[in-house]
C-alpha cells in the first residue's frame, strides 16, 4: 500500500492489473441486512444497491420485498430496473421476458403517481424493443414528460438495454445530463476523500517511568537520617567547647548548605533538561534506514514529503531541511514507535505527519522552535547563589571540622568521616528521586497538552472527510457519466448515430498505481480505470481504450481501434479460479487482446460478506 501522492514504480505489462496502491475499508451498515429484517427494510437496501449499480443483487432483494408483500408502483418500477439494469434485450432469457409481460396487467392495482407513469412508460419502452417496426413517437414523448427522478433513472439504468432509434431519441438529453453531472456536488473537491483510509485517532508518547522505586527511597531516607544524626552530634560536640567561631561557622554552615542545595538541584535540572531537548532537535542523532517498502519506510516518506510541501514561506528550502533535521527524525521515530504494531497503513496517520510538520512550520515561522532554551536557560542569579552557598558551605565546614578535631582527634575524625560518606549517599540519591519526579511531573504534562492538541487536529480533520467524503450513490453517478461521456466522444469521433449501433458494452478494470475502498458490502471502487468500450456495428467493432483519472474527472491515453467480424480467430474466457477471469481476443491479423476482467484481489472480508458477491 502506498499514500495517495507516493511515486510508484511498477513493471507489470501493459494489460496487468497491478498490486493494490493504497487500500480502505469502510464499516457501513447501508448494505447489510439482520436476519428479520422487514420488507420495507429488504426493499430500501436493493434500491441503495441498484443506485450503486449491483443491479443482480438489488434484484434479489427487491424480489424477496415483494414476496413479503411490500408491492408498491415505486417497489415495481425498481423491480424492473433492476432485471434489466446493465443488460441488453438479447441478455432476456425466456423466463424474465415472461415475467415482464406479467407487468402492464398489474398496473391497475397502483395508485396513479409518477412512479405509477414511470413504470407505465418502462412497459412502453419494452415493447418497442420487442416489436421494433412499432412507432416509439408516444412512448418516447412519455418518457420526456416524466418527472425528473423517475426519467433520470430510467435513462441510466437502460443504456445498454435500448437501441436503435430509441436510444437515438433520447441520447441528446442522456448526453446533456451526464454532462451536467459530472463535476456536480464539488467532484473535484470531494472525490479524493473516497479513497482516504479512516483516520486512526491520536497517540502521544508516555513519559519514561520514574526509575527511582521504593528501595532507592528507603536508602535515601536511611543515609539522610544517619547523616542528621551525625550532623547532630557534631553540633553538639561544638557547642560543648563553646568557641565562638565554631558555633558561628556550625550556624552559618547549614543555611548556607540548604541555599547550595537548593540553587545547585535548579541548575542541575535544567542543564538536564536542556542537554534532552537539543538532543531532540540536533542533527548529531544516528540515523537508522528503514528497511524499503516497510511500515517505517512509509513513514519517512511521508514526513520527506510534507517537509518539502510546508516549506515556511519565503524560507530557503535547504535552510528549513537542515535546521529541522533533528526534530524531523525524533517526531518520524515517535510516529513509527506510537502506531507500528498494529495494523495502521500510512494514509491513516497522514493528518499526524502533517500536523506535526505544520506545528514545525508554524514555531520556525515565530521564532519559537527552540523556546525551550529561553525556558531551561540556567539564570545568572541560580549560578551564583548555588557557588555561593557551597563556597560559604565549604569555607565554615572547614571550620567546624578543625575545631571538631582538634578538640576530640578520634570522634571528630569518626564523625567526619560519617559525614561525608553519609552526606554524600543522602545528596546523591535525593537529588536523583527529586530530578526524576520533577522530570516525568513535566513531561507528563507535555504529553497531556500534546494529546489535547492533536486530538483537536484528529477531530478536525476527521469532521473535513466526513464532510468531504462522497456518498456511494455520487460515486457511482460520477462513474456513470464519465462512462456516459466516453461514449459521446467514441461516436462523435466514428460519426456513429445509434441507429447504426447493435450493441455497445464497457469493460472497466482498475489501472496502474490506483487507489480503491469500499464500504462495508459495497464494491470496489478505484482512482485510476482503465475502461474499455466496445461498440457493435454491422461493420464490425469499434474499441476504444481509455485510462480514467477519477478524482479529477479526465481521460488520458486514449487508443482506437477497429475490426472486422472476420477478422477475429477466437475469443476465450479463462477462468483461474472464482475471483479472476481474463478474456482474450486473438485477431487474424494484428496483436491479441488480453485483459483481465475482474480484480484478482477481494481484499480483507468483514462479517456478513461475501468474496463472490464482491
Amino acid at each position: 500500500m502506498t499514500s495517495p501522492h507516493r511515486t510508484v514504480t511498477n513493471t507489470a505489462d501493459r494489460w496487468s492489473v497491478v498490486a493494490i496502491q493504497a487500500e480502505s475499508l469502510r464499516d457501513s451498515q447501508v448494505f447489510v441486512l439482520p436476519p428479520d429484517a422487514s420488507p420495507q427494510r429488504k426493499y430500501e437496501v436493493g434500491l441503495r444497491l441498484l443506485d450503486i449499480g449491483v443491479s443482480e443483487l438489488a434484484h434479489e432483494r427487491i424480489t424477496e420485498a415483494i414476496a413479503g408483500g411490500y408491492d408498491t408502483a415505486e417497489v415495481q418500477f425498481h423491480w424492473v430496473l433492476a432485471m434489466l439494469s446493465n443488460r441488453t434485450y438479447r441478455e432476456l432469457g425466456p423466463s424474465d421476458r415472461f415475467k415482464l409481460s406479467l407487468v402492464p396487467g398489474m398496473l391497475l392495482q397502483y395508485t396513479d403517481d409518477e412512479w405509477k407513469h414511470g413504470l407505465q412508460a418502462i412497459c412502453g419502452l419494452v415493447r418497442c424493443m420487442h416489436d421494433p417496426d412499432g412507432n416509439p413517437g408516444q412512448v418516447l414523448k412519455d418518457v420526456l414528460d416524466l418527472h425528473t427522478i423517475q426519467r433520470t433513472r430510467i435513462l441510466r439504468h437502460l443504456d445498454m438495454f435500448l437501441t436503435g432509434s430509441i436510444k437515438d431519441s433520447l441520447w441528446a438529453n442522456t448526453r446533456d445530463e451526464a454532462r451536467d453531472a459530472q463535476t456536480n456536488n464539488d467532484r473535484m473537491e470531494r472525490a479524493w476523500a473516497y479513497f482516504y483510509s479512516d483516520p486512526v485517532g491520536p497517540r502521544v508518547r508516555q513519559p519514561v517511568p520514574i526509575s527511582t522505586g521504593t528501595r532507592e527511597r528507603m536508602l535515601a531516607v536511611m543515609s539522610t537520617v544517619l547523616s542528621l544524626t551525625v550532623v547532630g552530634y557534631l553540633g553538639w560536640l561544638v557547642l560543648i567547647h563553646a568557641r565562638t567561631a565554631p558555633i558561628l561557622a556550625y550556624l552559618v554552615a547549614v543555611p548556607a548548605g540548604y541555599v547550595g542545595a537548593r540553587y545547585g538541584l535548579e541548575w542541575r535540572y535544567r542543564s538536564d533538561r536542556l542537554a534532552a531537548k537539543e538532543r531532540e532537535h540536533s542533527g548529531n542523532q544516528p540515523i537508522r534506514h528503514a528497511p524499503a517498502g516497510g511500515f517505517a519506510d512509509r513513514v519517512d516518506q511521508l514526513f520527506n514529503r510534507y517537509f518539502i510541501k510546508y516549506l515556511p514561506k519565503g524560507e530557503d528550502p535547504h535552510v528549513w531541511l537542515v535546521g529541522t533535521v533533528g526534530i524531523r527524525k525524533t517526531l518520524r521515530d515517535e510516529v513509527v514507535n506510537l502506531y507500528r504494531e498494529d495494523s495502521v497503513d500510512d494514509m491513516q496517520i497522514s493528518w499526524l505527519v502533517r500536523y506535526m510538520v505544520s506545528d514545525v512550520r508554524k514555531r520556525w515561522q515565530n521564532g519559537t522552535l527552540h523556546d525551550y532554551r529561553e525556558r531551561y536557560r540556567i539564570r545568572r542569579s541560580t549560578k551564583v547563589l548555588c557557588c555561593l552557598g557551597l563556597s560559604v558551605l565549604f569555607s565554615t565546614g572547614i571550620t567546624v571540622i578543625e575545631a571538631t578535631i582538634r578538640t576530640t582527634p578520634v570522634t571528630g575524625s569518626l564523625t567526619m568521616v560519617v559525614v561525608l560518606i553519609g552526606g554524600r549517599s543522602a545528596v546523591t540519591r535525593w537529588l536523583h528521586i527529586i530530578l526524576e519526579r520533577r522530570r516525568h511531573a513535566e513531561e507528563k504534562q507535555e504529553s497531556e497538552q500534546c494529546w489535547l492538541d492533536r486530538n483537536v487536529a484528529f477531530k478536525r480533520w476527521r469532521d473535513k472527510l466526513n464532510a468531504k467524503r462522497p456518498s456511494e450513490i455520487e460515486m457511482e453517478n460520477w462513474l456513470n457519466c464519465d462512462r456516459t461521456m466516453l461514449l459521446d466522444s467514441a461516436m462523435r469521433h466514428y460519426k456513429l448515430p445509434w441507429r447504426d449501433i447493435i450493441g455497445h458494452a464497457f469493460l472497466q478494470t482498475p489501472a496502474k498505481h490506483y487507489k480503491r475502498a469500499r464500504v462495508h458490502g459495497g464494491p470496489w471502487r478505484y482512482s485510476r480505470y482503465e475502461i474499455r468500450l466496445f461498440l457493435i456495428t454491422a461493420d464490425g467493432v469499434r474499441e476504444v481504450n481509455a485510462k480514467l483519472n477519477f478524482e479529477k474527472a479526465t481521460f488520458q491515453s486514449r487508443r482506437r481501434s477497429n475490426f472486422r467480424f472476420n477478422a477475429v480467430a477466437s475469443v476465450q474466457v479463462t477462468k483461474a479460479d472464482q475471483f479472476r477471469q481474463t478474456l482474450e481476443l486473438t485477431l487474424i491479423n494484428g496483436p491479441s487482446v488480453t485483459v483481465r476482467v475482474t480484480d484478482p484481489n477481494p481484499g480483507k472480508l468483514r462479517p456478513g460478506e461475501n468474496a463472490k458477491q464482491l
